[in-house]
């Protein structure tokens, strides 16, 4: 009697499936083809999407992981945002709670140190700033020492690689889905500059793990915001206002029209969610019946195939601008968000802003008031007259500014038609 080893018969087990799936054409529905992802559109199905009632953390974890494994090759992640396991999911969330107590619970130093990004990122600016890249210095600036407690002076960050950081992020966000060659040069790049920006190698062995994150959603929101005021003084006013009392009943405090600073970033974050589209990759039902090892097996000789799971995502953005809000839906309007006049289906699309379920983020309600703060200490420092906000022609996300400049007042007309357009 001949004895058949078992790697034997696993691959003569994985040859007949393989036979089975080209013959009834598998191969066409792999998770690589665009026609296979499932597109998440109402408040219910989202709901269901990002917290089903019958998984439990890790299996959460590890469809998120799944997601956006792009960013750990791409981004050199390796946070929770990338990881399955729930030792990291914990430490990360555990050490970014510690992060932003002190900001939440001193909102005065918080813009002091603002203000003193702003000032640095100027300092040696003769004729002014592009808009985008003027708010995302001031941003890093405040997220490297108001929020991860870099010991550096705020004005003694190194201006070239805070560009370079800020740049770097940018452009590799781009590049993560298809990264080569370029992109990692970029990334070790990026990774020198942000070291030399935070040398505490104990504390954070990995800046760009809580880098990414707080920064790369932070800026946007703010830059979002002050272009939908920045022409309004009224709204301008408000923000004014909580520049000189940066207090979360400030920040809540409802004019008669139930206008409010809250209004105006919840607003912002409808119209512009920070996650546009949240990604998963779910188990595949239909692959239930074959045996765990020969998939990973499959999935080893057919690299970026995923067999076991199916891409879905979220789309926030469509439903915070869906018919639950009402035909001008499109249009920006702060008064939505007063006391009583928020519905229970446009209360939870708002919910899905931050995400949703246990892995929503959970710096969900304080990123609102430091996008608010931030804000306010910009338009605090337009108010002096030095320099003015000139709006381009629409509003960008993370790249799309074209136009938009903060312009000093003394130089007016010396800003050539080149740089406009850069």
């Amino acid at each position: 009697m001949i004895l058949i080893s078992s790697p034997l018969v696993l691959w003569i087990a994985l040859i007949i499936i393989v036979s089975i799936l080209l013959a009834s054409r598998y191969f066409n529905v792999l998770s690589s083809s665009p026609s296979t992802i499932h597109v998440h559109r109402s408040v219910g199905s989202i709901r269901a999407f990002l917290h089903p009632s019958n998984k439990g953390i890790r299996e959460l974890l590890t469809e998120r992981a799944r997601a956006n494994d792009h960013l750990r090759k791409g981004m050199g992640l390796d946070n929770t945002f990338v990881s399955p396991d729930l030792a990291v999911h914990k430490k990360f969330t555990m050490q970014v709670r510690e992060l932003i107590k002190t900001p939440q619970a001193r909102w005065t130093d918080f813009r002091e140190l603002t203000t003193q990004a702003i000032h640095a990122e100027l300092a040696n600016s003769e004729s002014g700033a592009l808009f985008d890249r003027f708010v995302q210095c001031v941003t890093l600036r405040v997220v490297l020492v108001g929020i991860m407690g870099v010991n550096i002076a705020v004005d003694s960050l190194d201006s070239e690689s805070i560009v370079v950081v800020v740049d770097g992020i940018t452009q590799l966000w781009s590049l993560s889905k298809n990264p080569g060659p370029s992109s990692r040069k970029l990334l070790v790049q990026l990774k020198y500059h942000l070291r030399r920006l935070v040398p505490d190698e104990d504390t954070f062995p990995n800046p760009l793990n809580f880098v990414v994150p707080a920064w790369e959603t932070l800026w946007r929101v703010i830059a979002t915001a002050i272009a939908y005021t920045h022409d309004n003084p009224r709204l301008r006013g408000l923000f004014l206002d909580l520049y000189v009392n940066p207090k979360e009943e400030v920040f809540r405090a409802e004019q008669r029209d139930g206008v409010s600073v809250k209004g105006v970033v919840d607003e912002t974050m409808r119209l512009h969610p920070p996650s546009r589209h949240i990604s998963r990759m779910q188990p595949r039902l239909r692959w239930s019946w074959v045996p765990g090892v020969l998939l990973n097996a499959m999935e080893h000789l057919w690299p970026g195939t995923q067999f076991q799971f199916q891409r879905g995502y979220a789309d926030v953005e469509e439903v915070q601008r869906s018919g639950v809000w009402g035909d001008d839906a499109h249009v920006f309007d702060p008064t939505r968000h007063s006391t009583g006049r928020l519905r229970e289906g446009q209360a939870e699309t708002m919910s899905f802003s931050f995400g949703f379920g246990p892995l929503r983020c959970v710096a969900a309600s304080w990123a609102p008031m430091a996008v608010a703060v931030i804000g306010a200490s910009i338009f605090d420092f337009l108010e002096g007259g030095e320099y003015t906000l000139v709006p381009g022609p629409k509003i960008g996300a993370r790249e799309g500014w074209k136009g938009w400049r903060i312009e000093s007042s003394s130089c007016g007309g010396s800003i050539s038609s080149a740089e406009k357009q850069s």
